[in-house]
């Protein structure tokens, strides 16, 4: 798979722990309104505790992520794939961790 395939997965999978951890804390974003993407990244310090270089990170990944899904066709790096994949692994122990401790039921 293609460095911007990877990526594209990982920031996929890093959206959607965002996206979890936001909704078990009993909030949502509003898909309609621009911007709800930059707001799920930015919930993280909130929802599990994420350390803003954490959020940094995944927050210069999504703006990466909009141009070239909006803009134009950038290109991706071997590195930042695995870098892409590596924050998403992490959020997925960090959002279970929260999830287990927060609302053991649902897991």
């Amino acid at each position: 798979m293609s460095p911007e395939g990877r990526f594209q997965f990982g920031y996929n999978a890093a959206l959607s722990m965002a996206s979890a951890a936001l909704h078990t804390s009993g909030y949502r974003t509003n898909s309609n309104v621009a911007g709800h993407h930059a707001k799920t990244v930015q919930s993280l310090e909130h929802t599990i505790g994420a350390d803003a270089a954490l959020v940094r990170k995944f927050d210069a990944f999504r703006r990466k992520r909009n141009r070239i899904s909006y803009d134009k066709p950038l290109p991706v790096s071997d590195q930042e794939a695995a870098d892409m994949l590596a924050l998403a692994e992490k959020l997925r122990r960090d959002v279970e961790a929260r999830i287990r401790e927060k609302h053991p039921t649902l897991i």
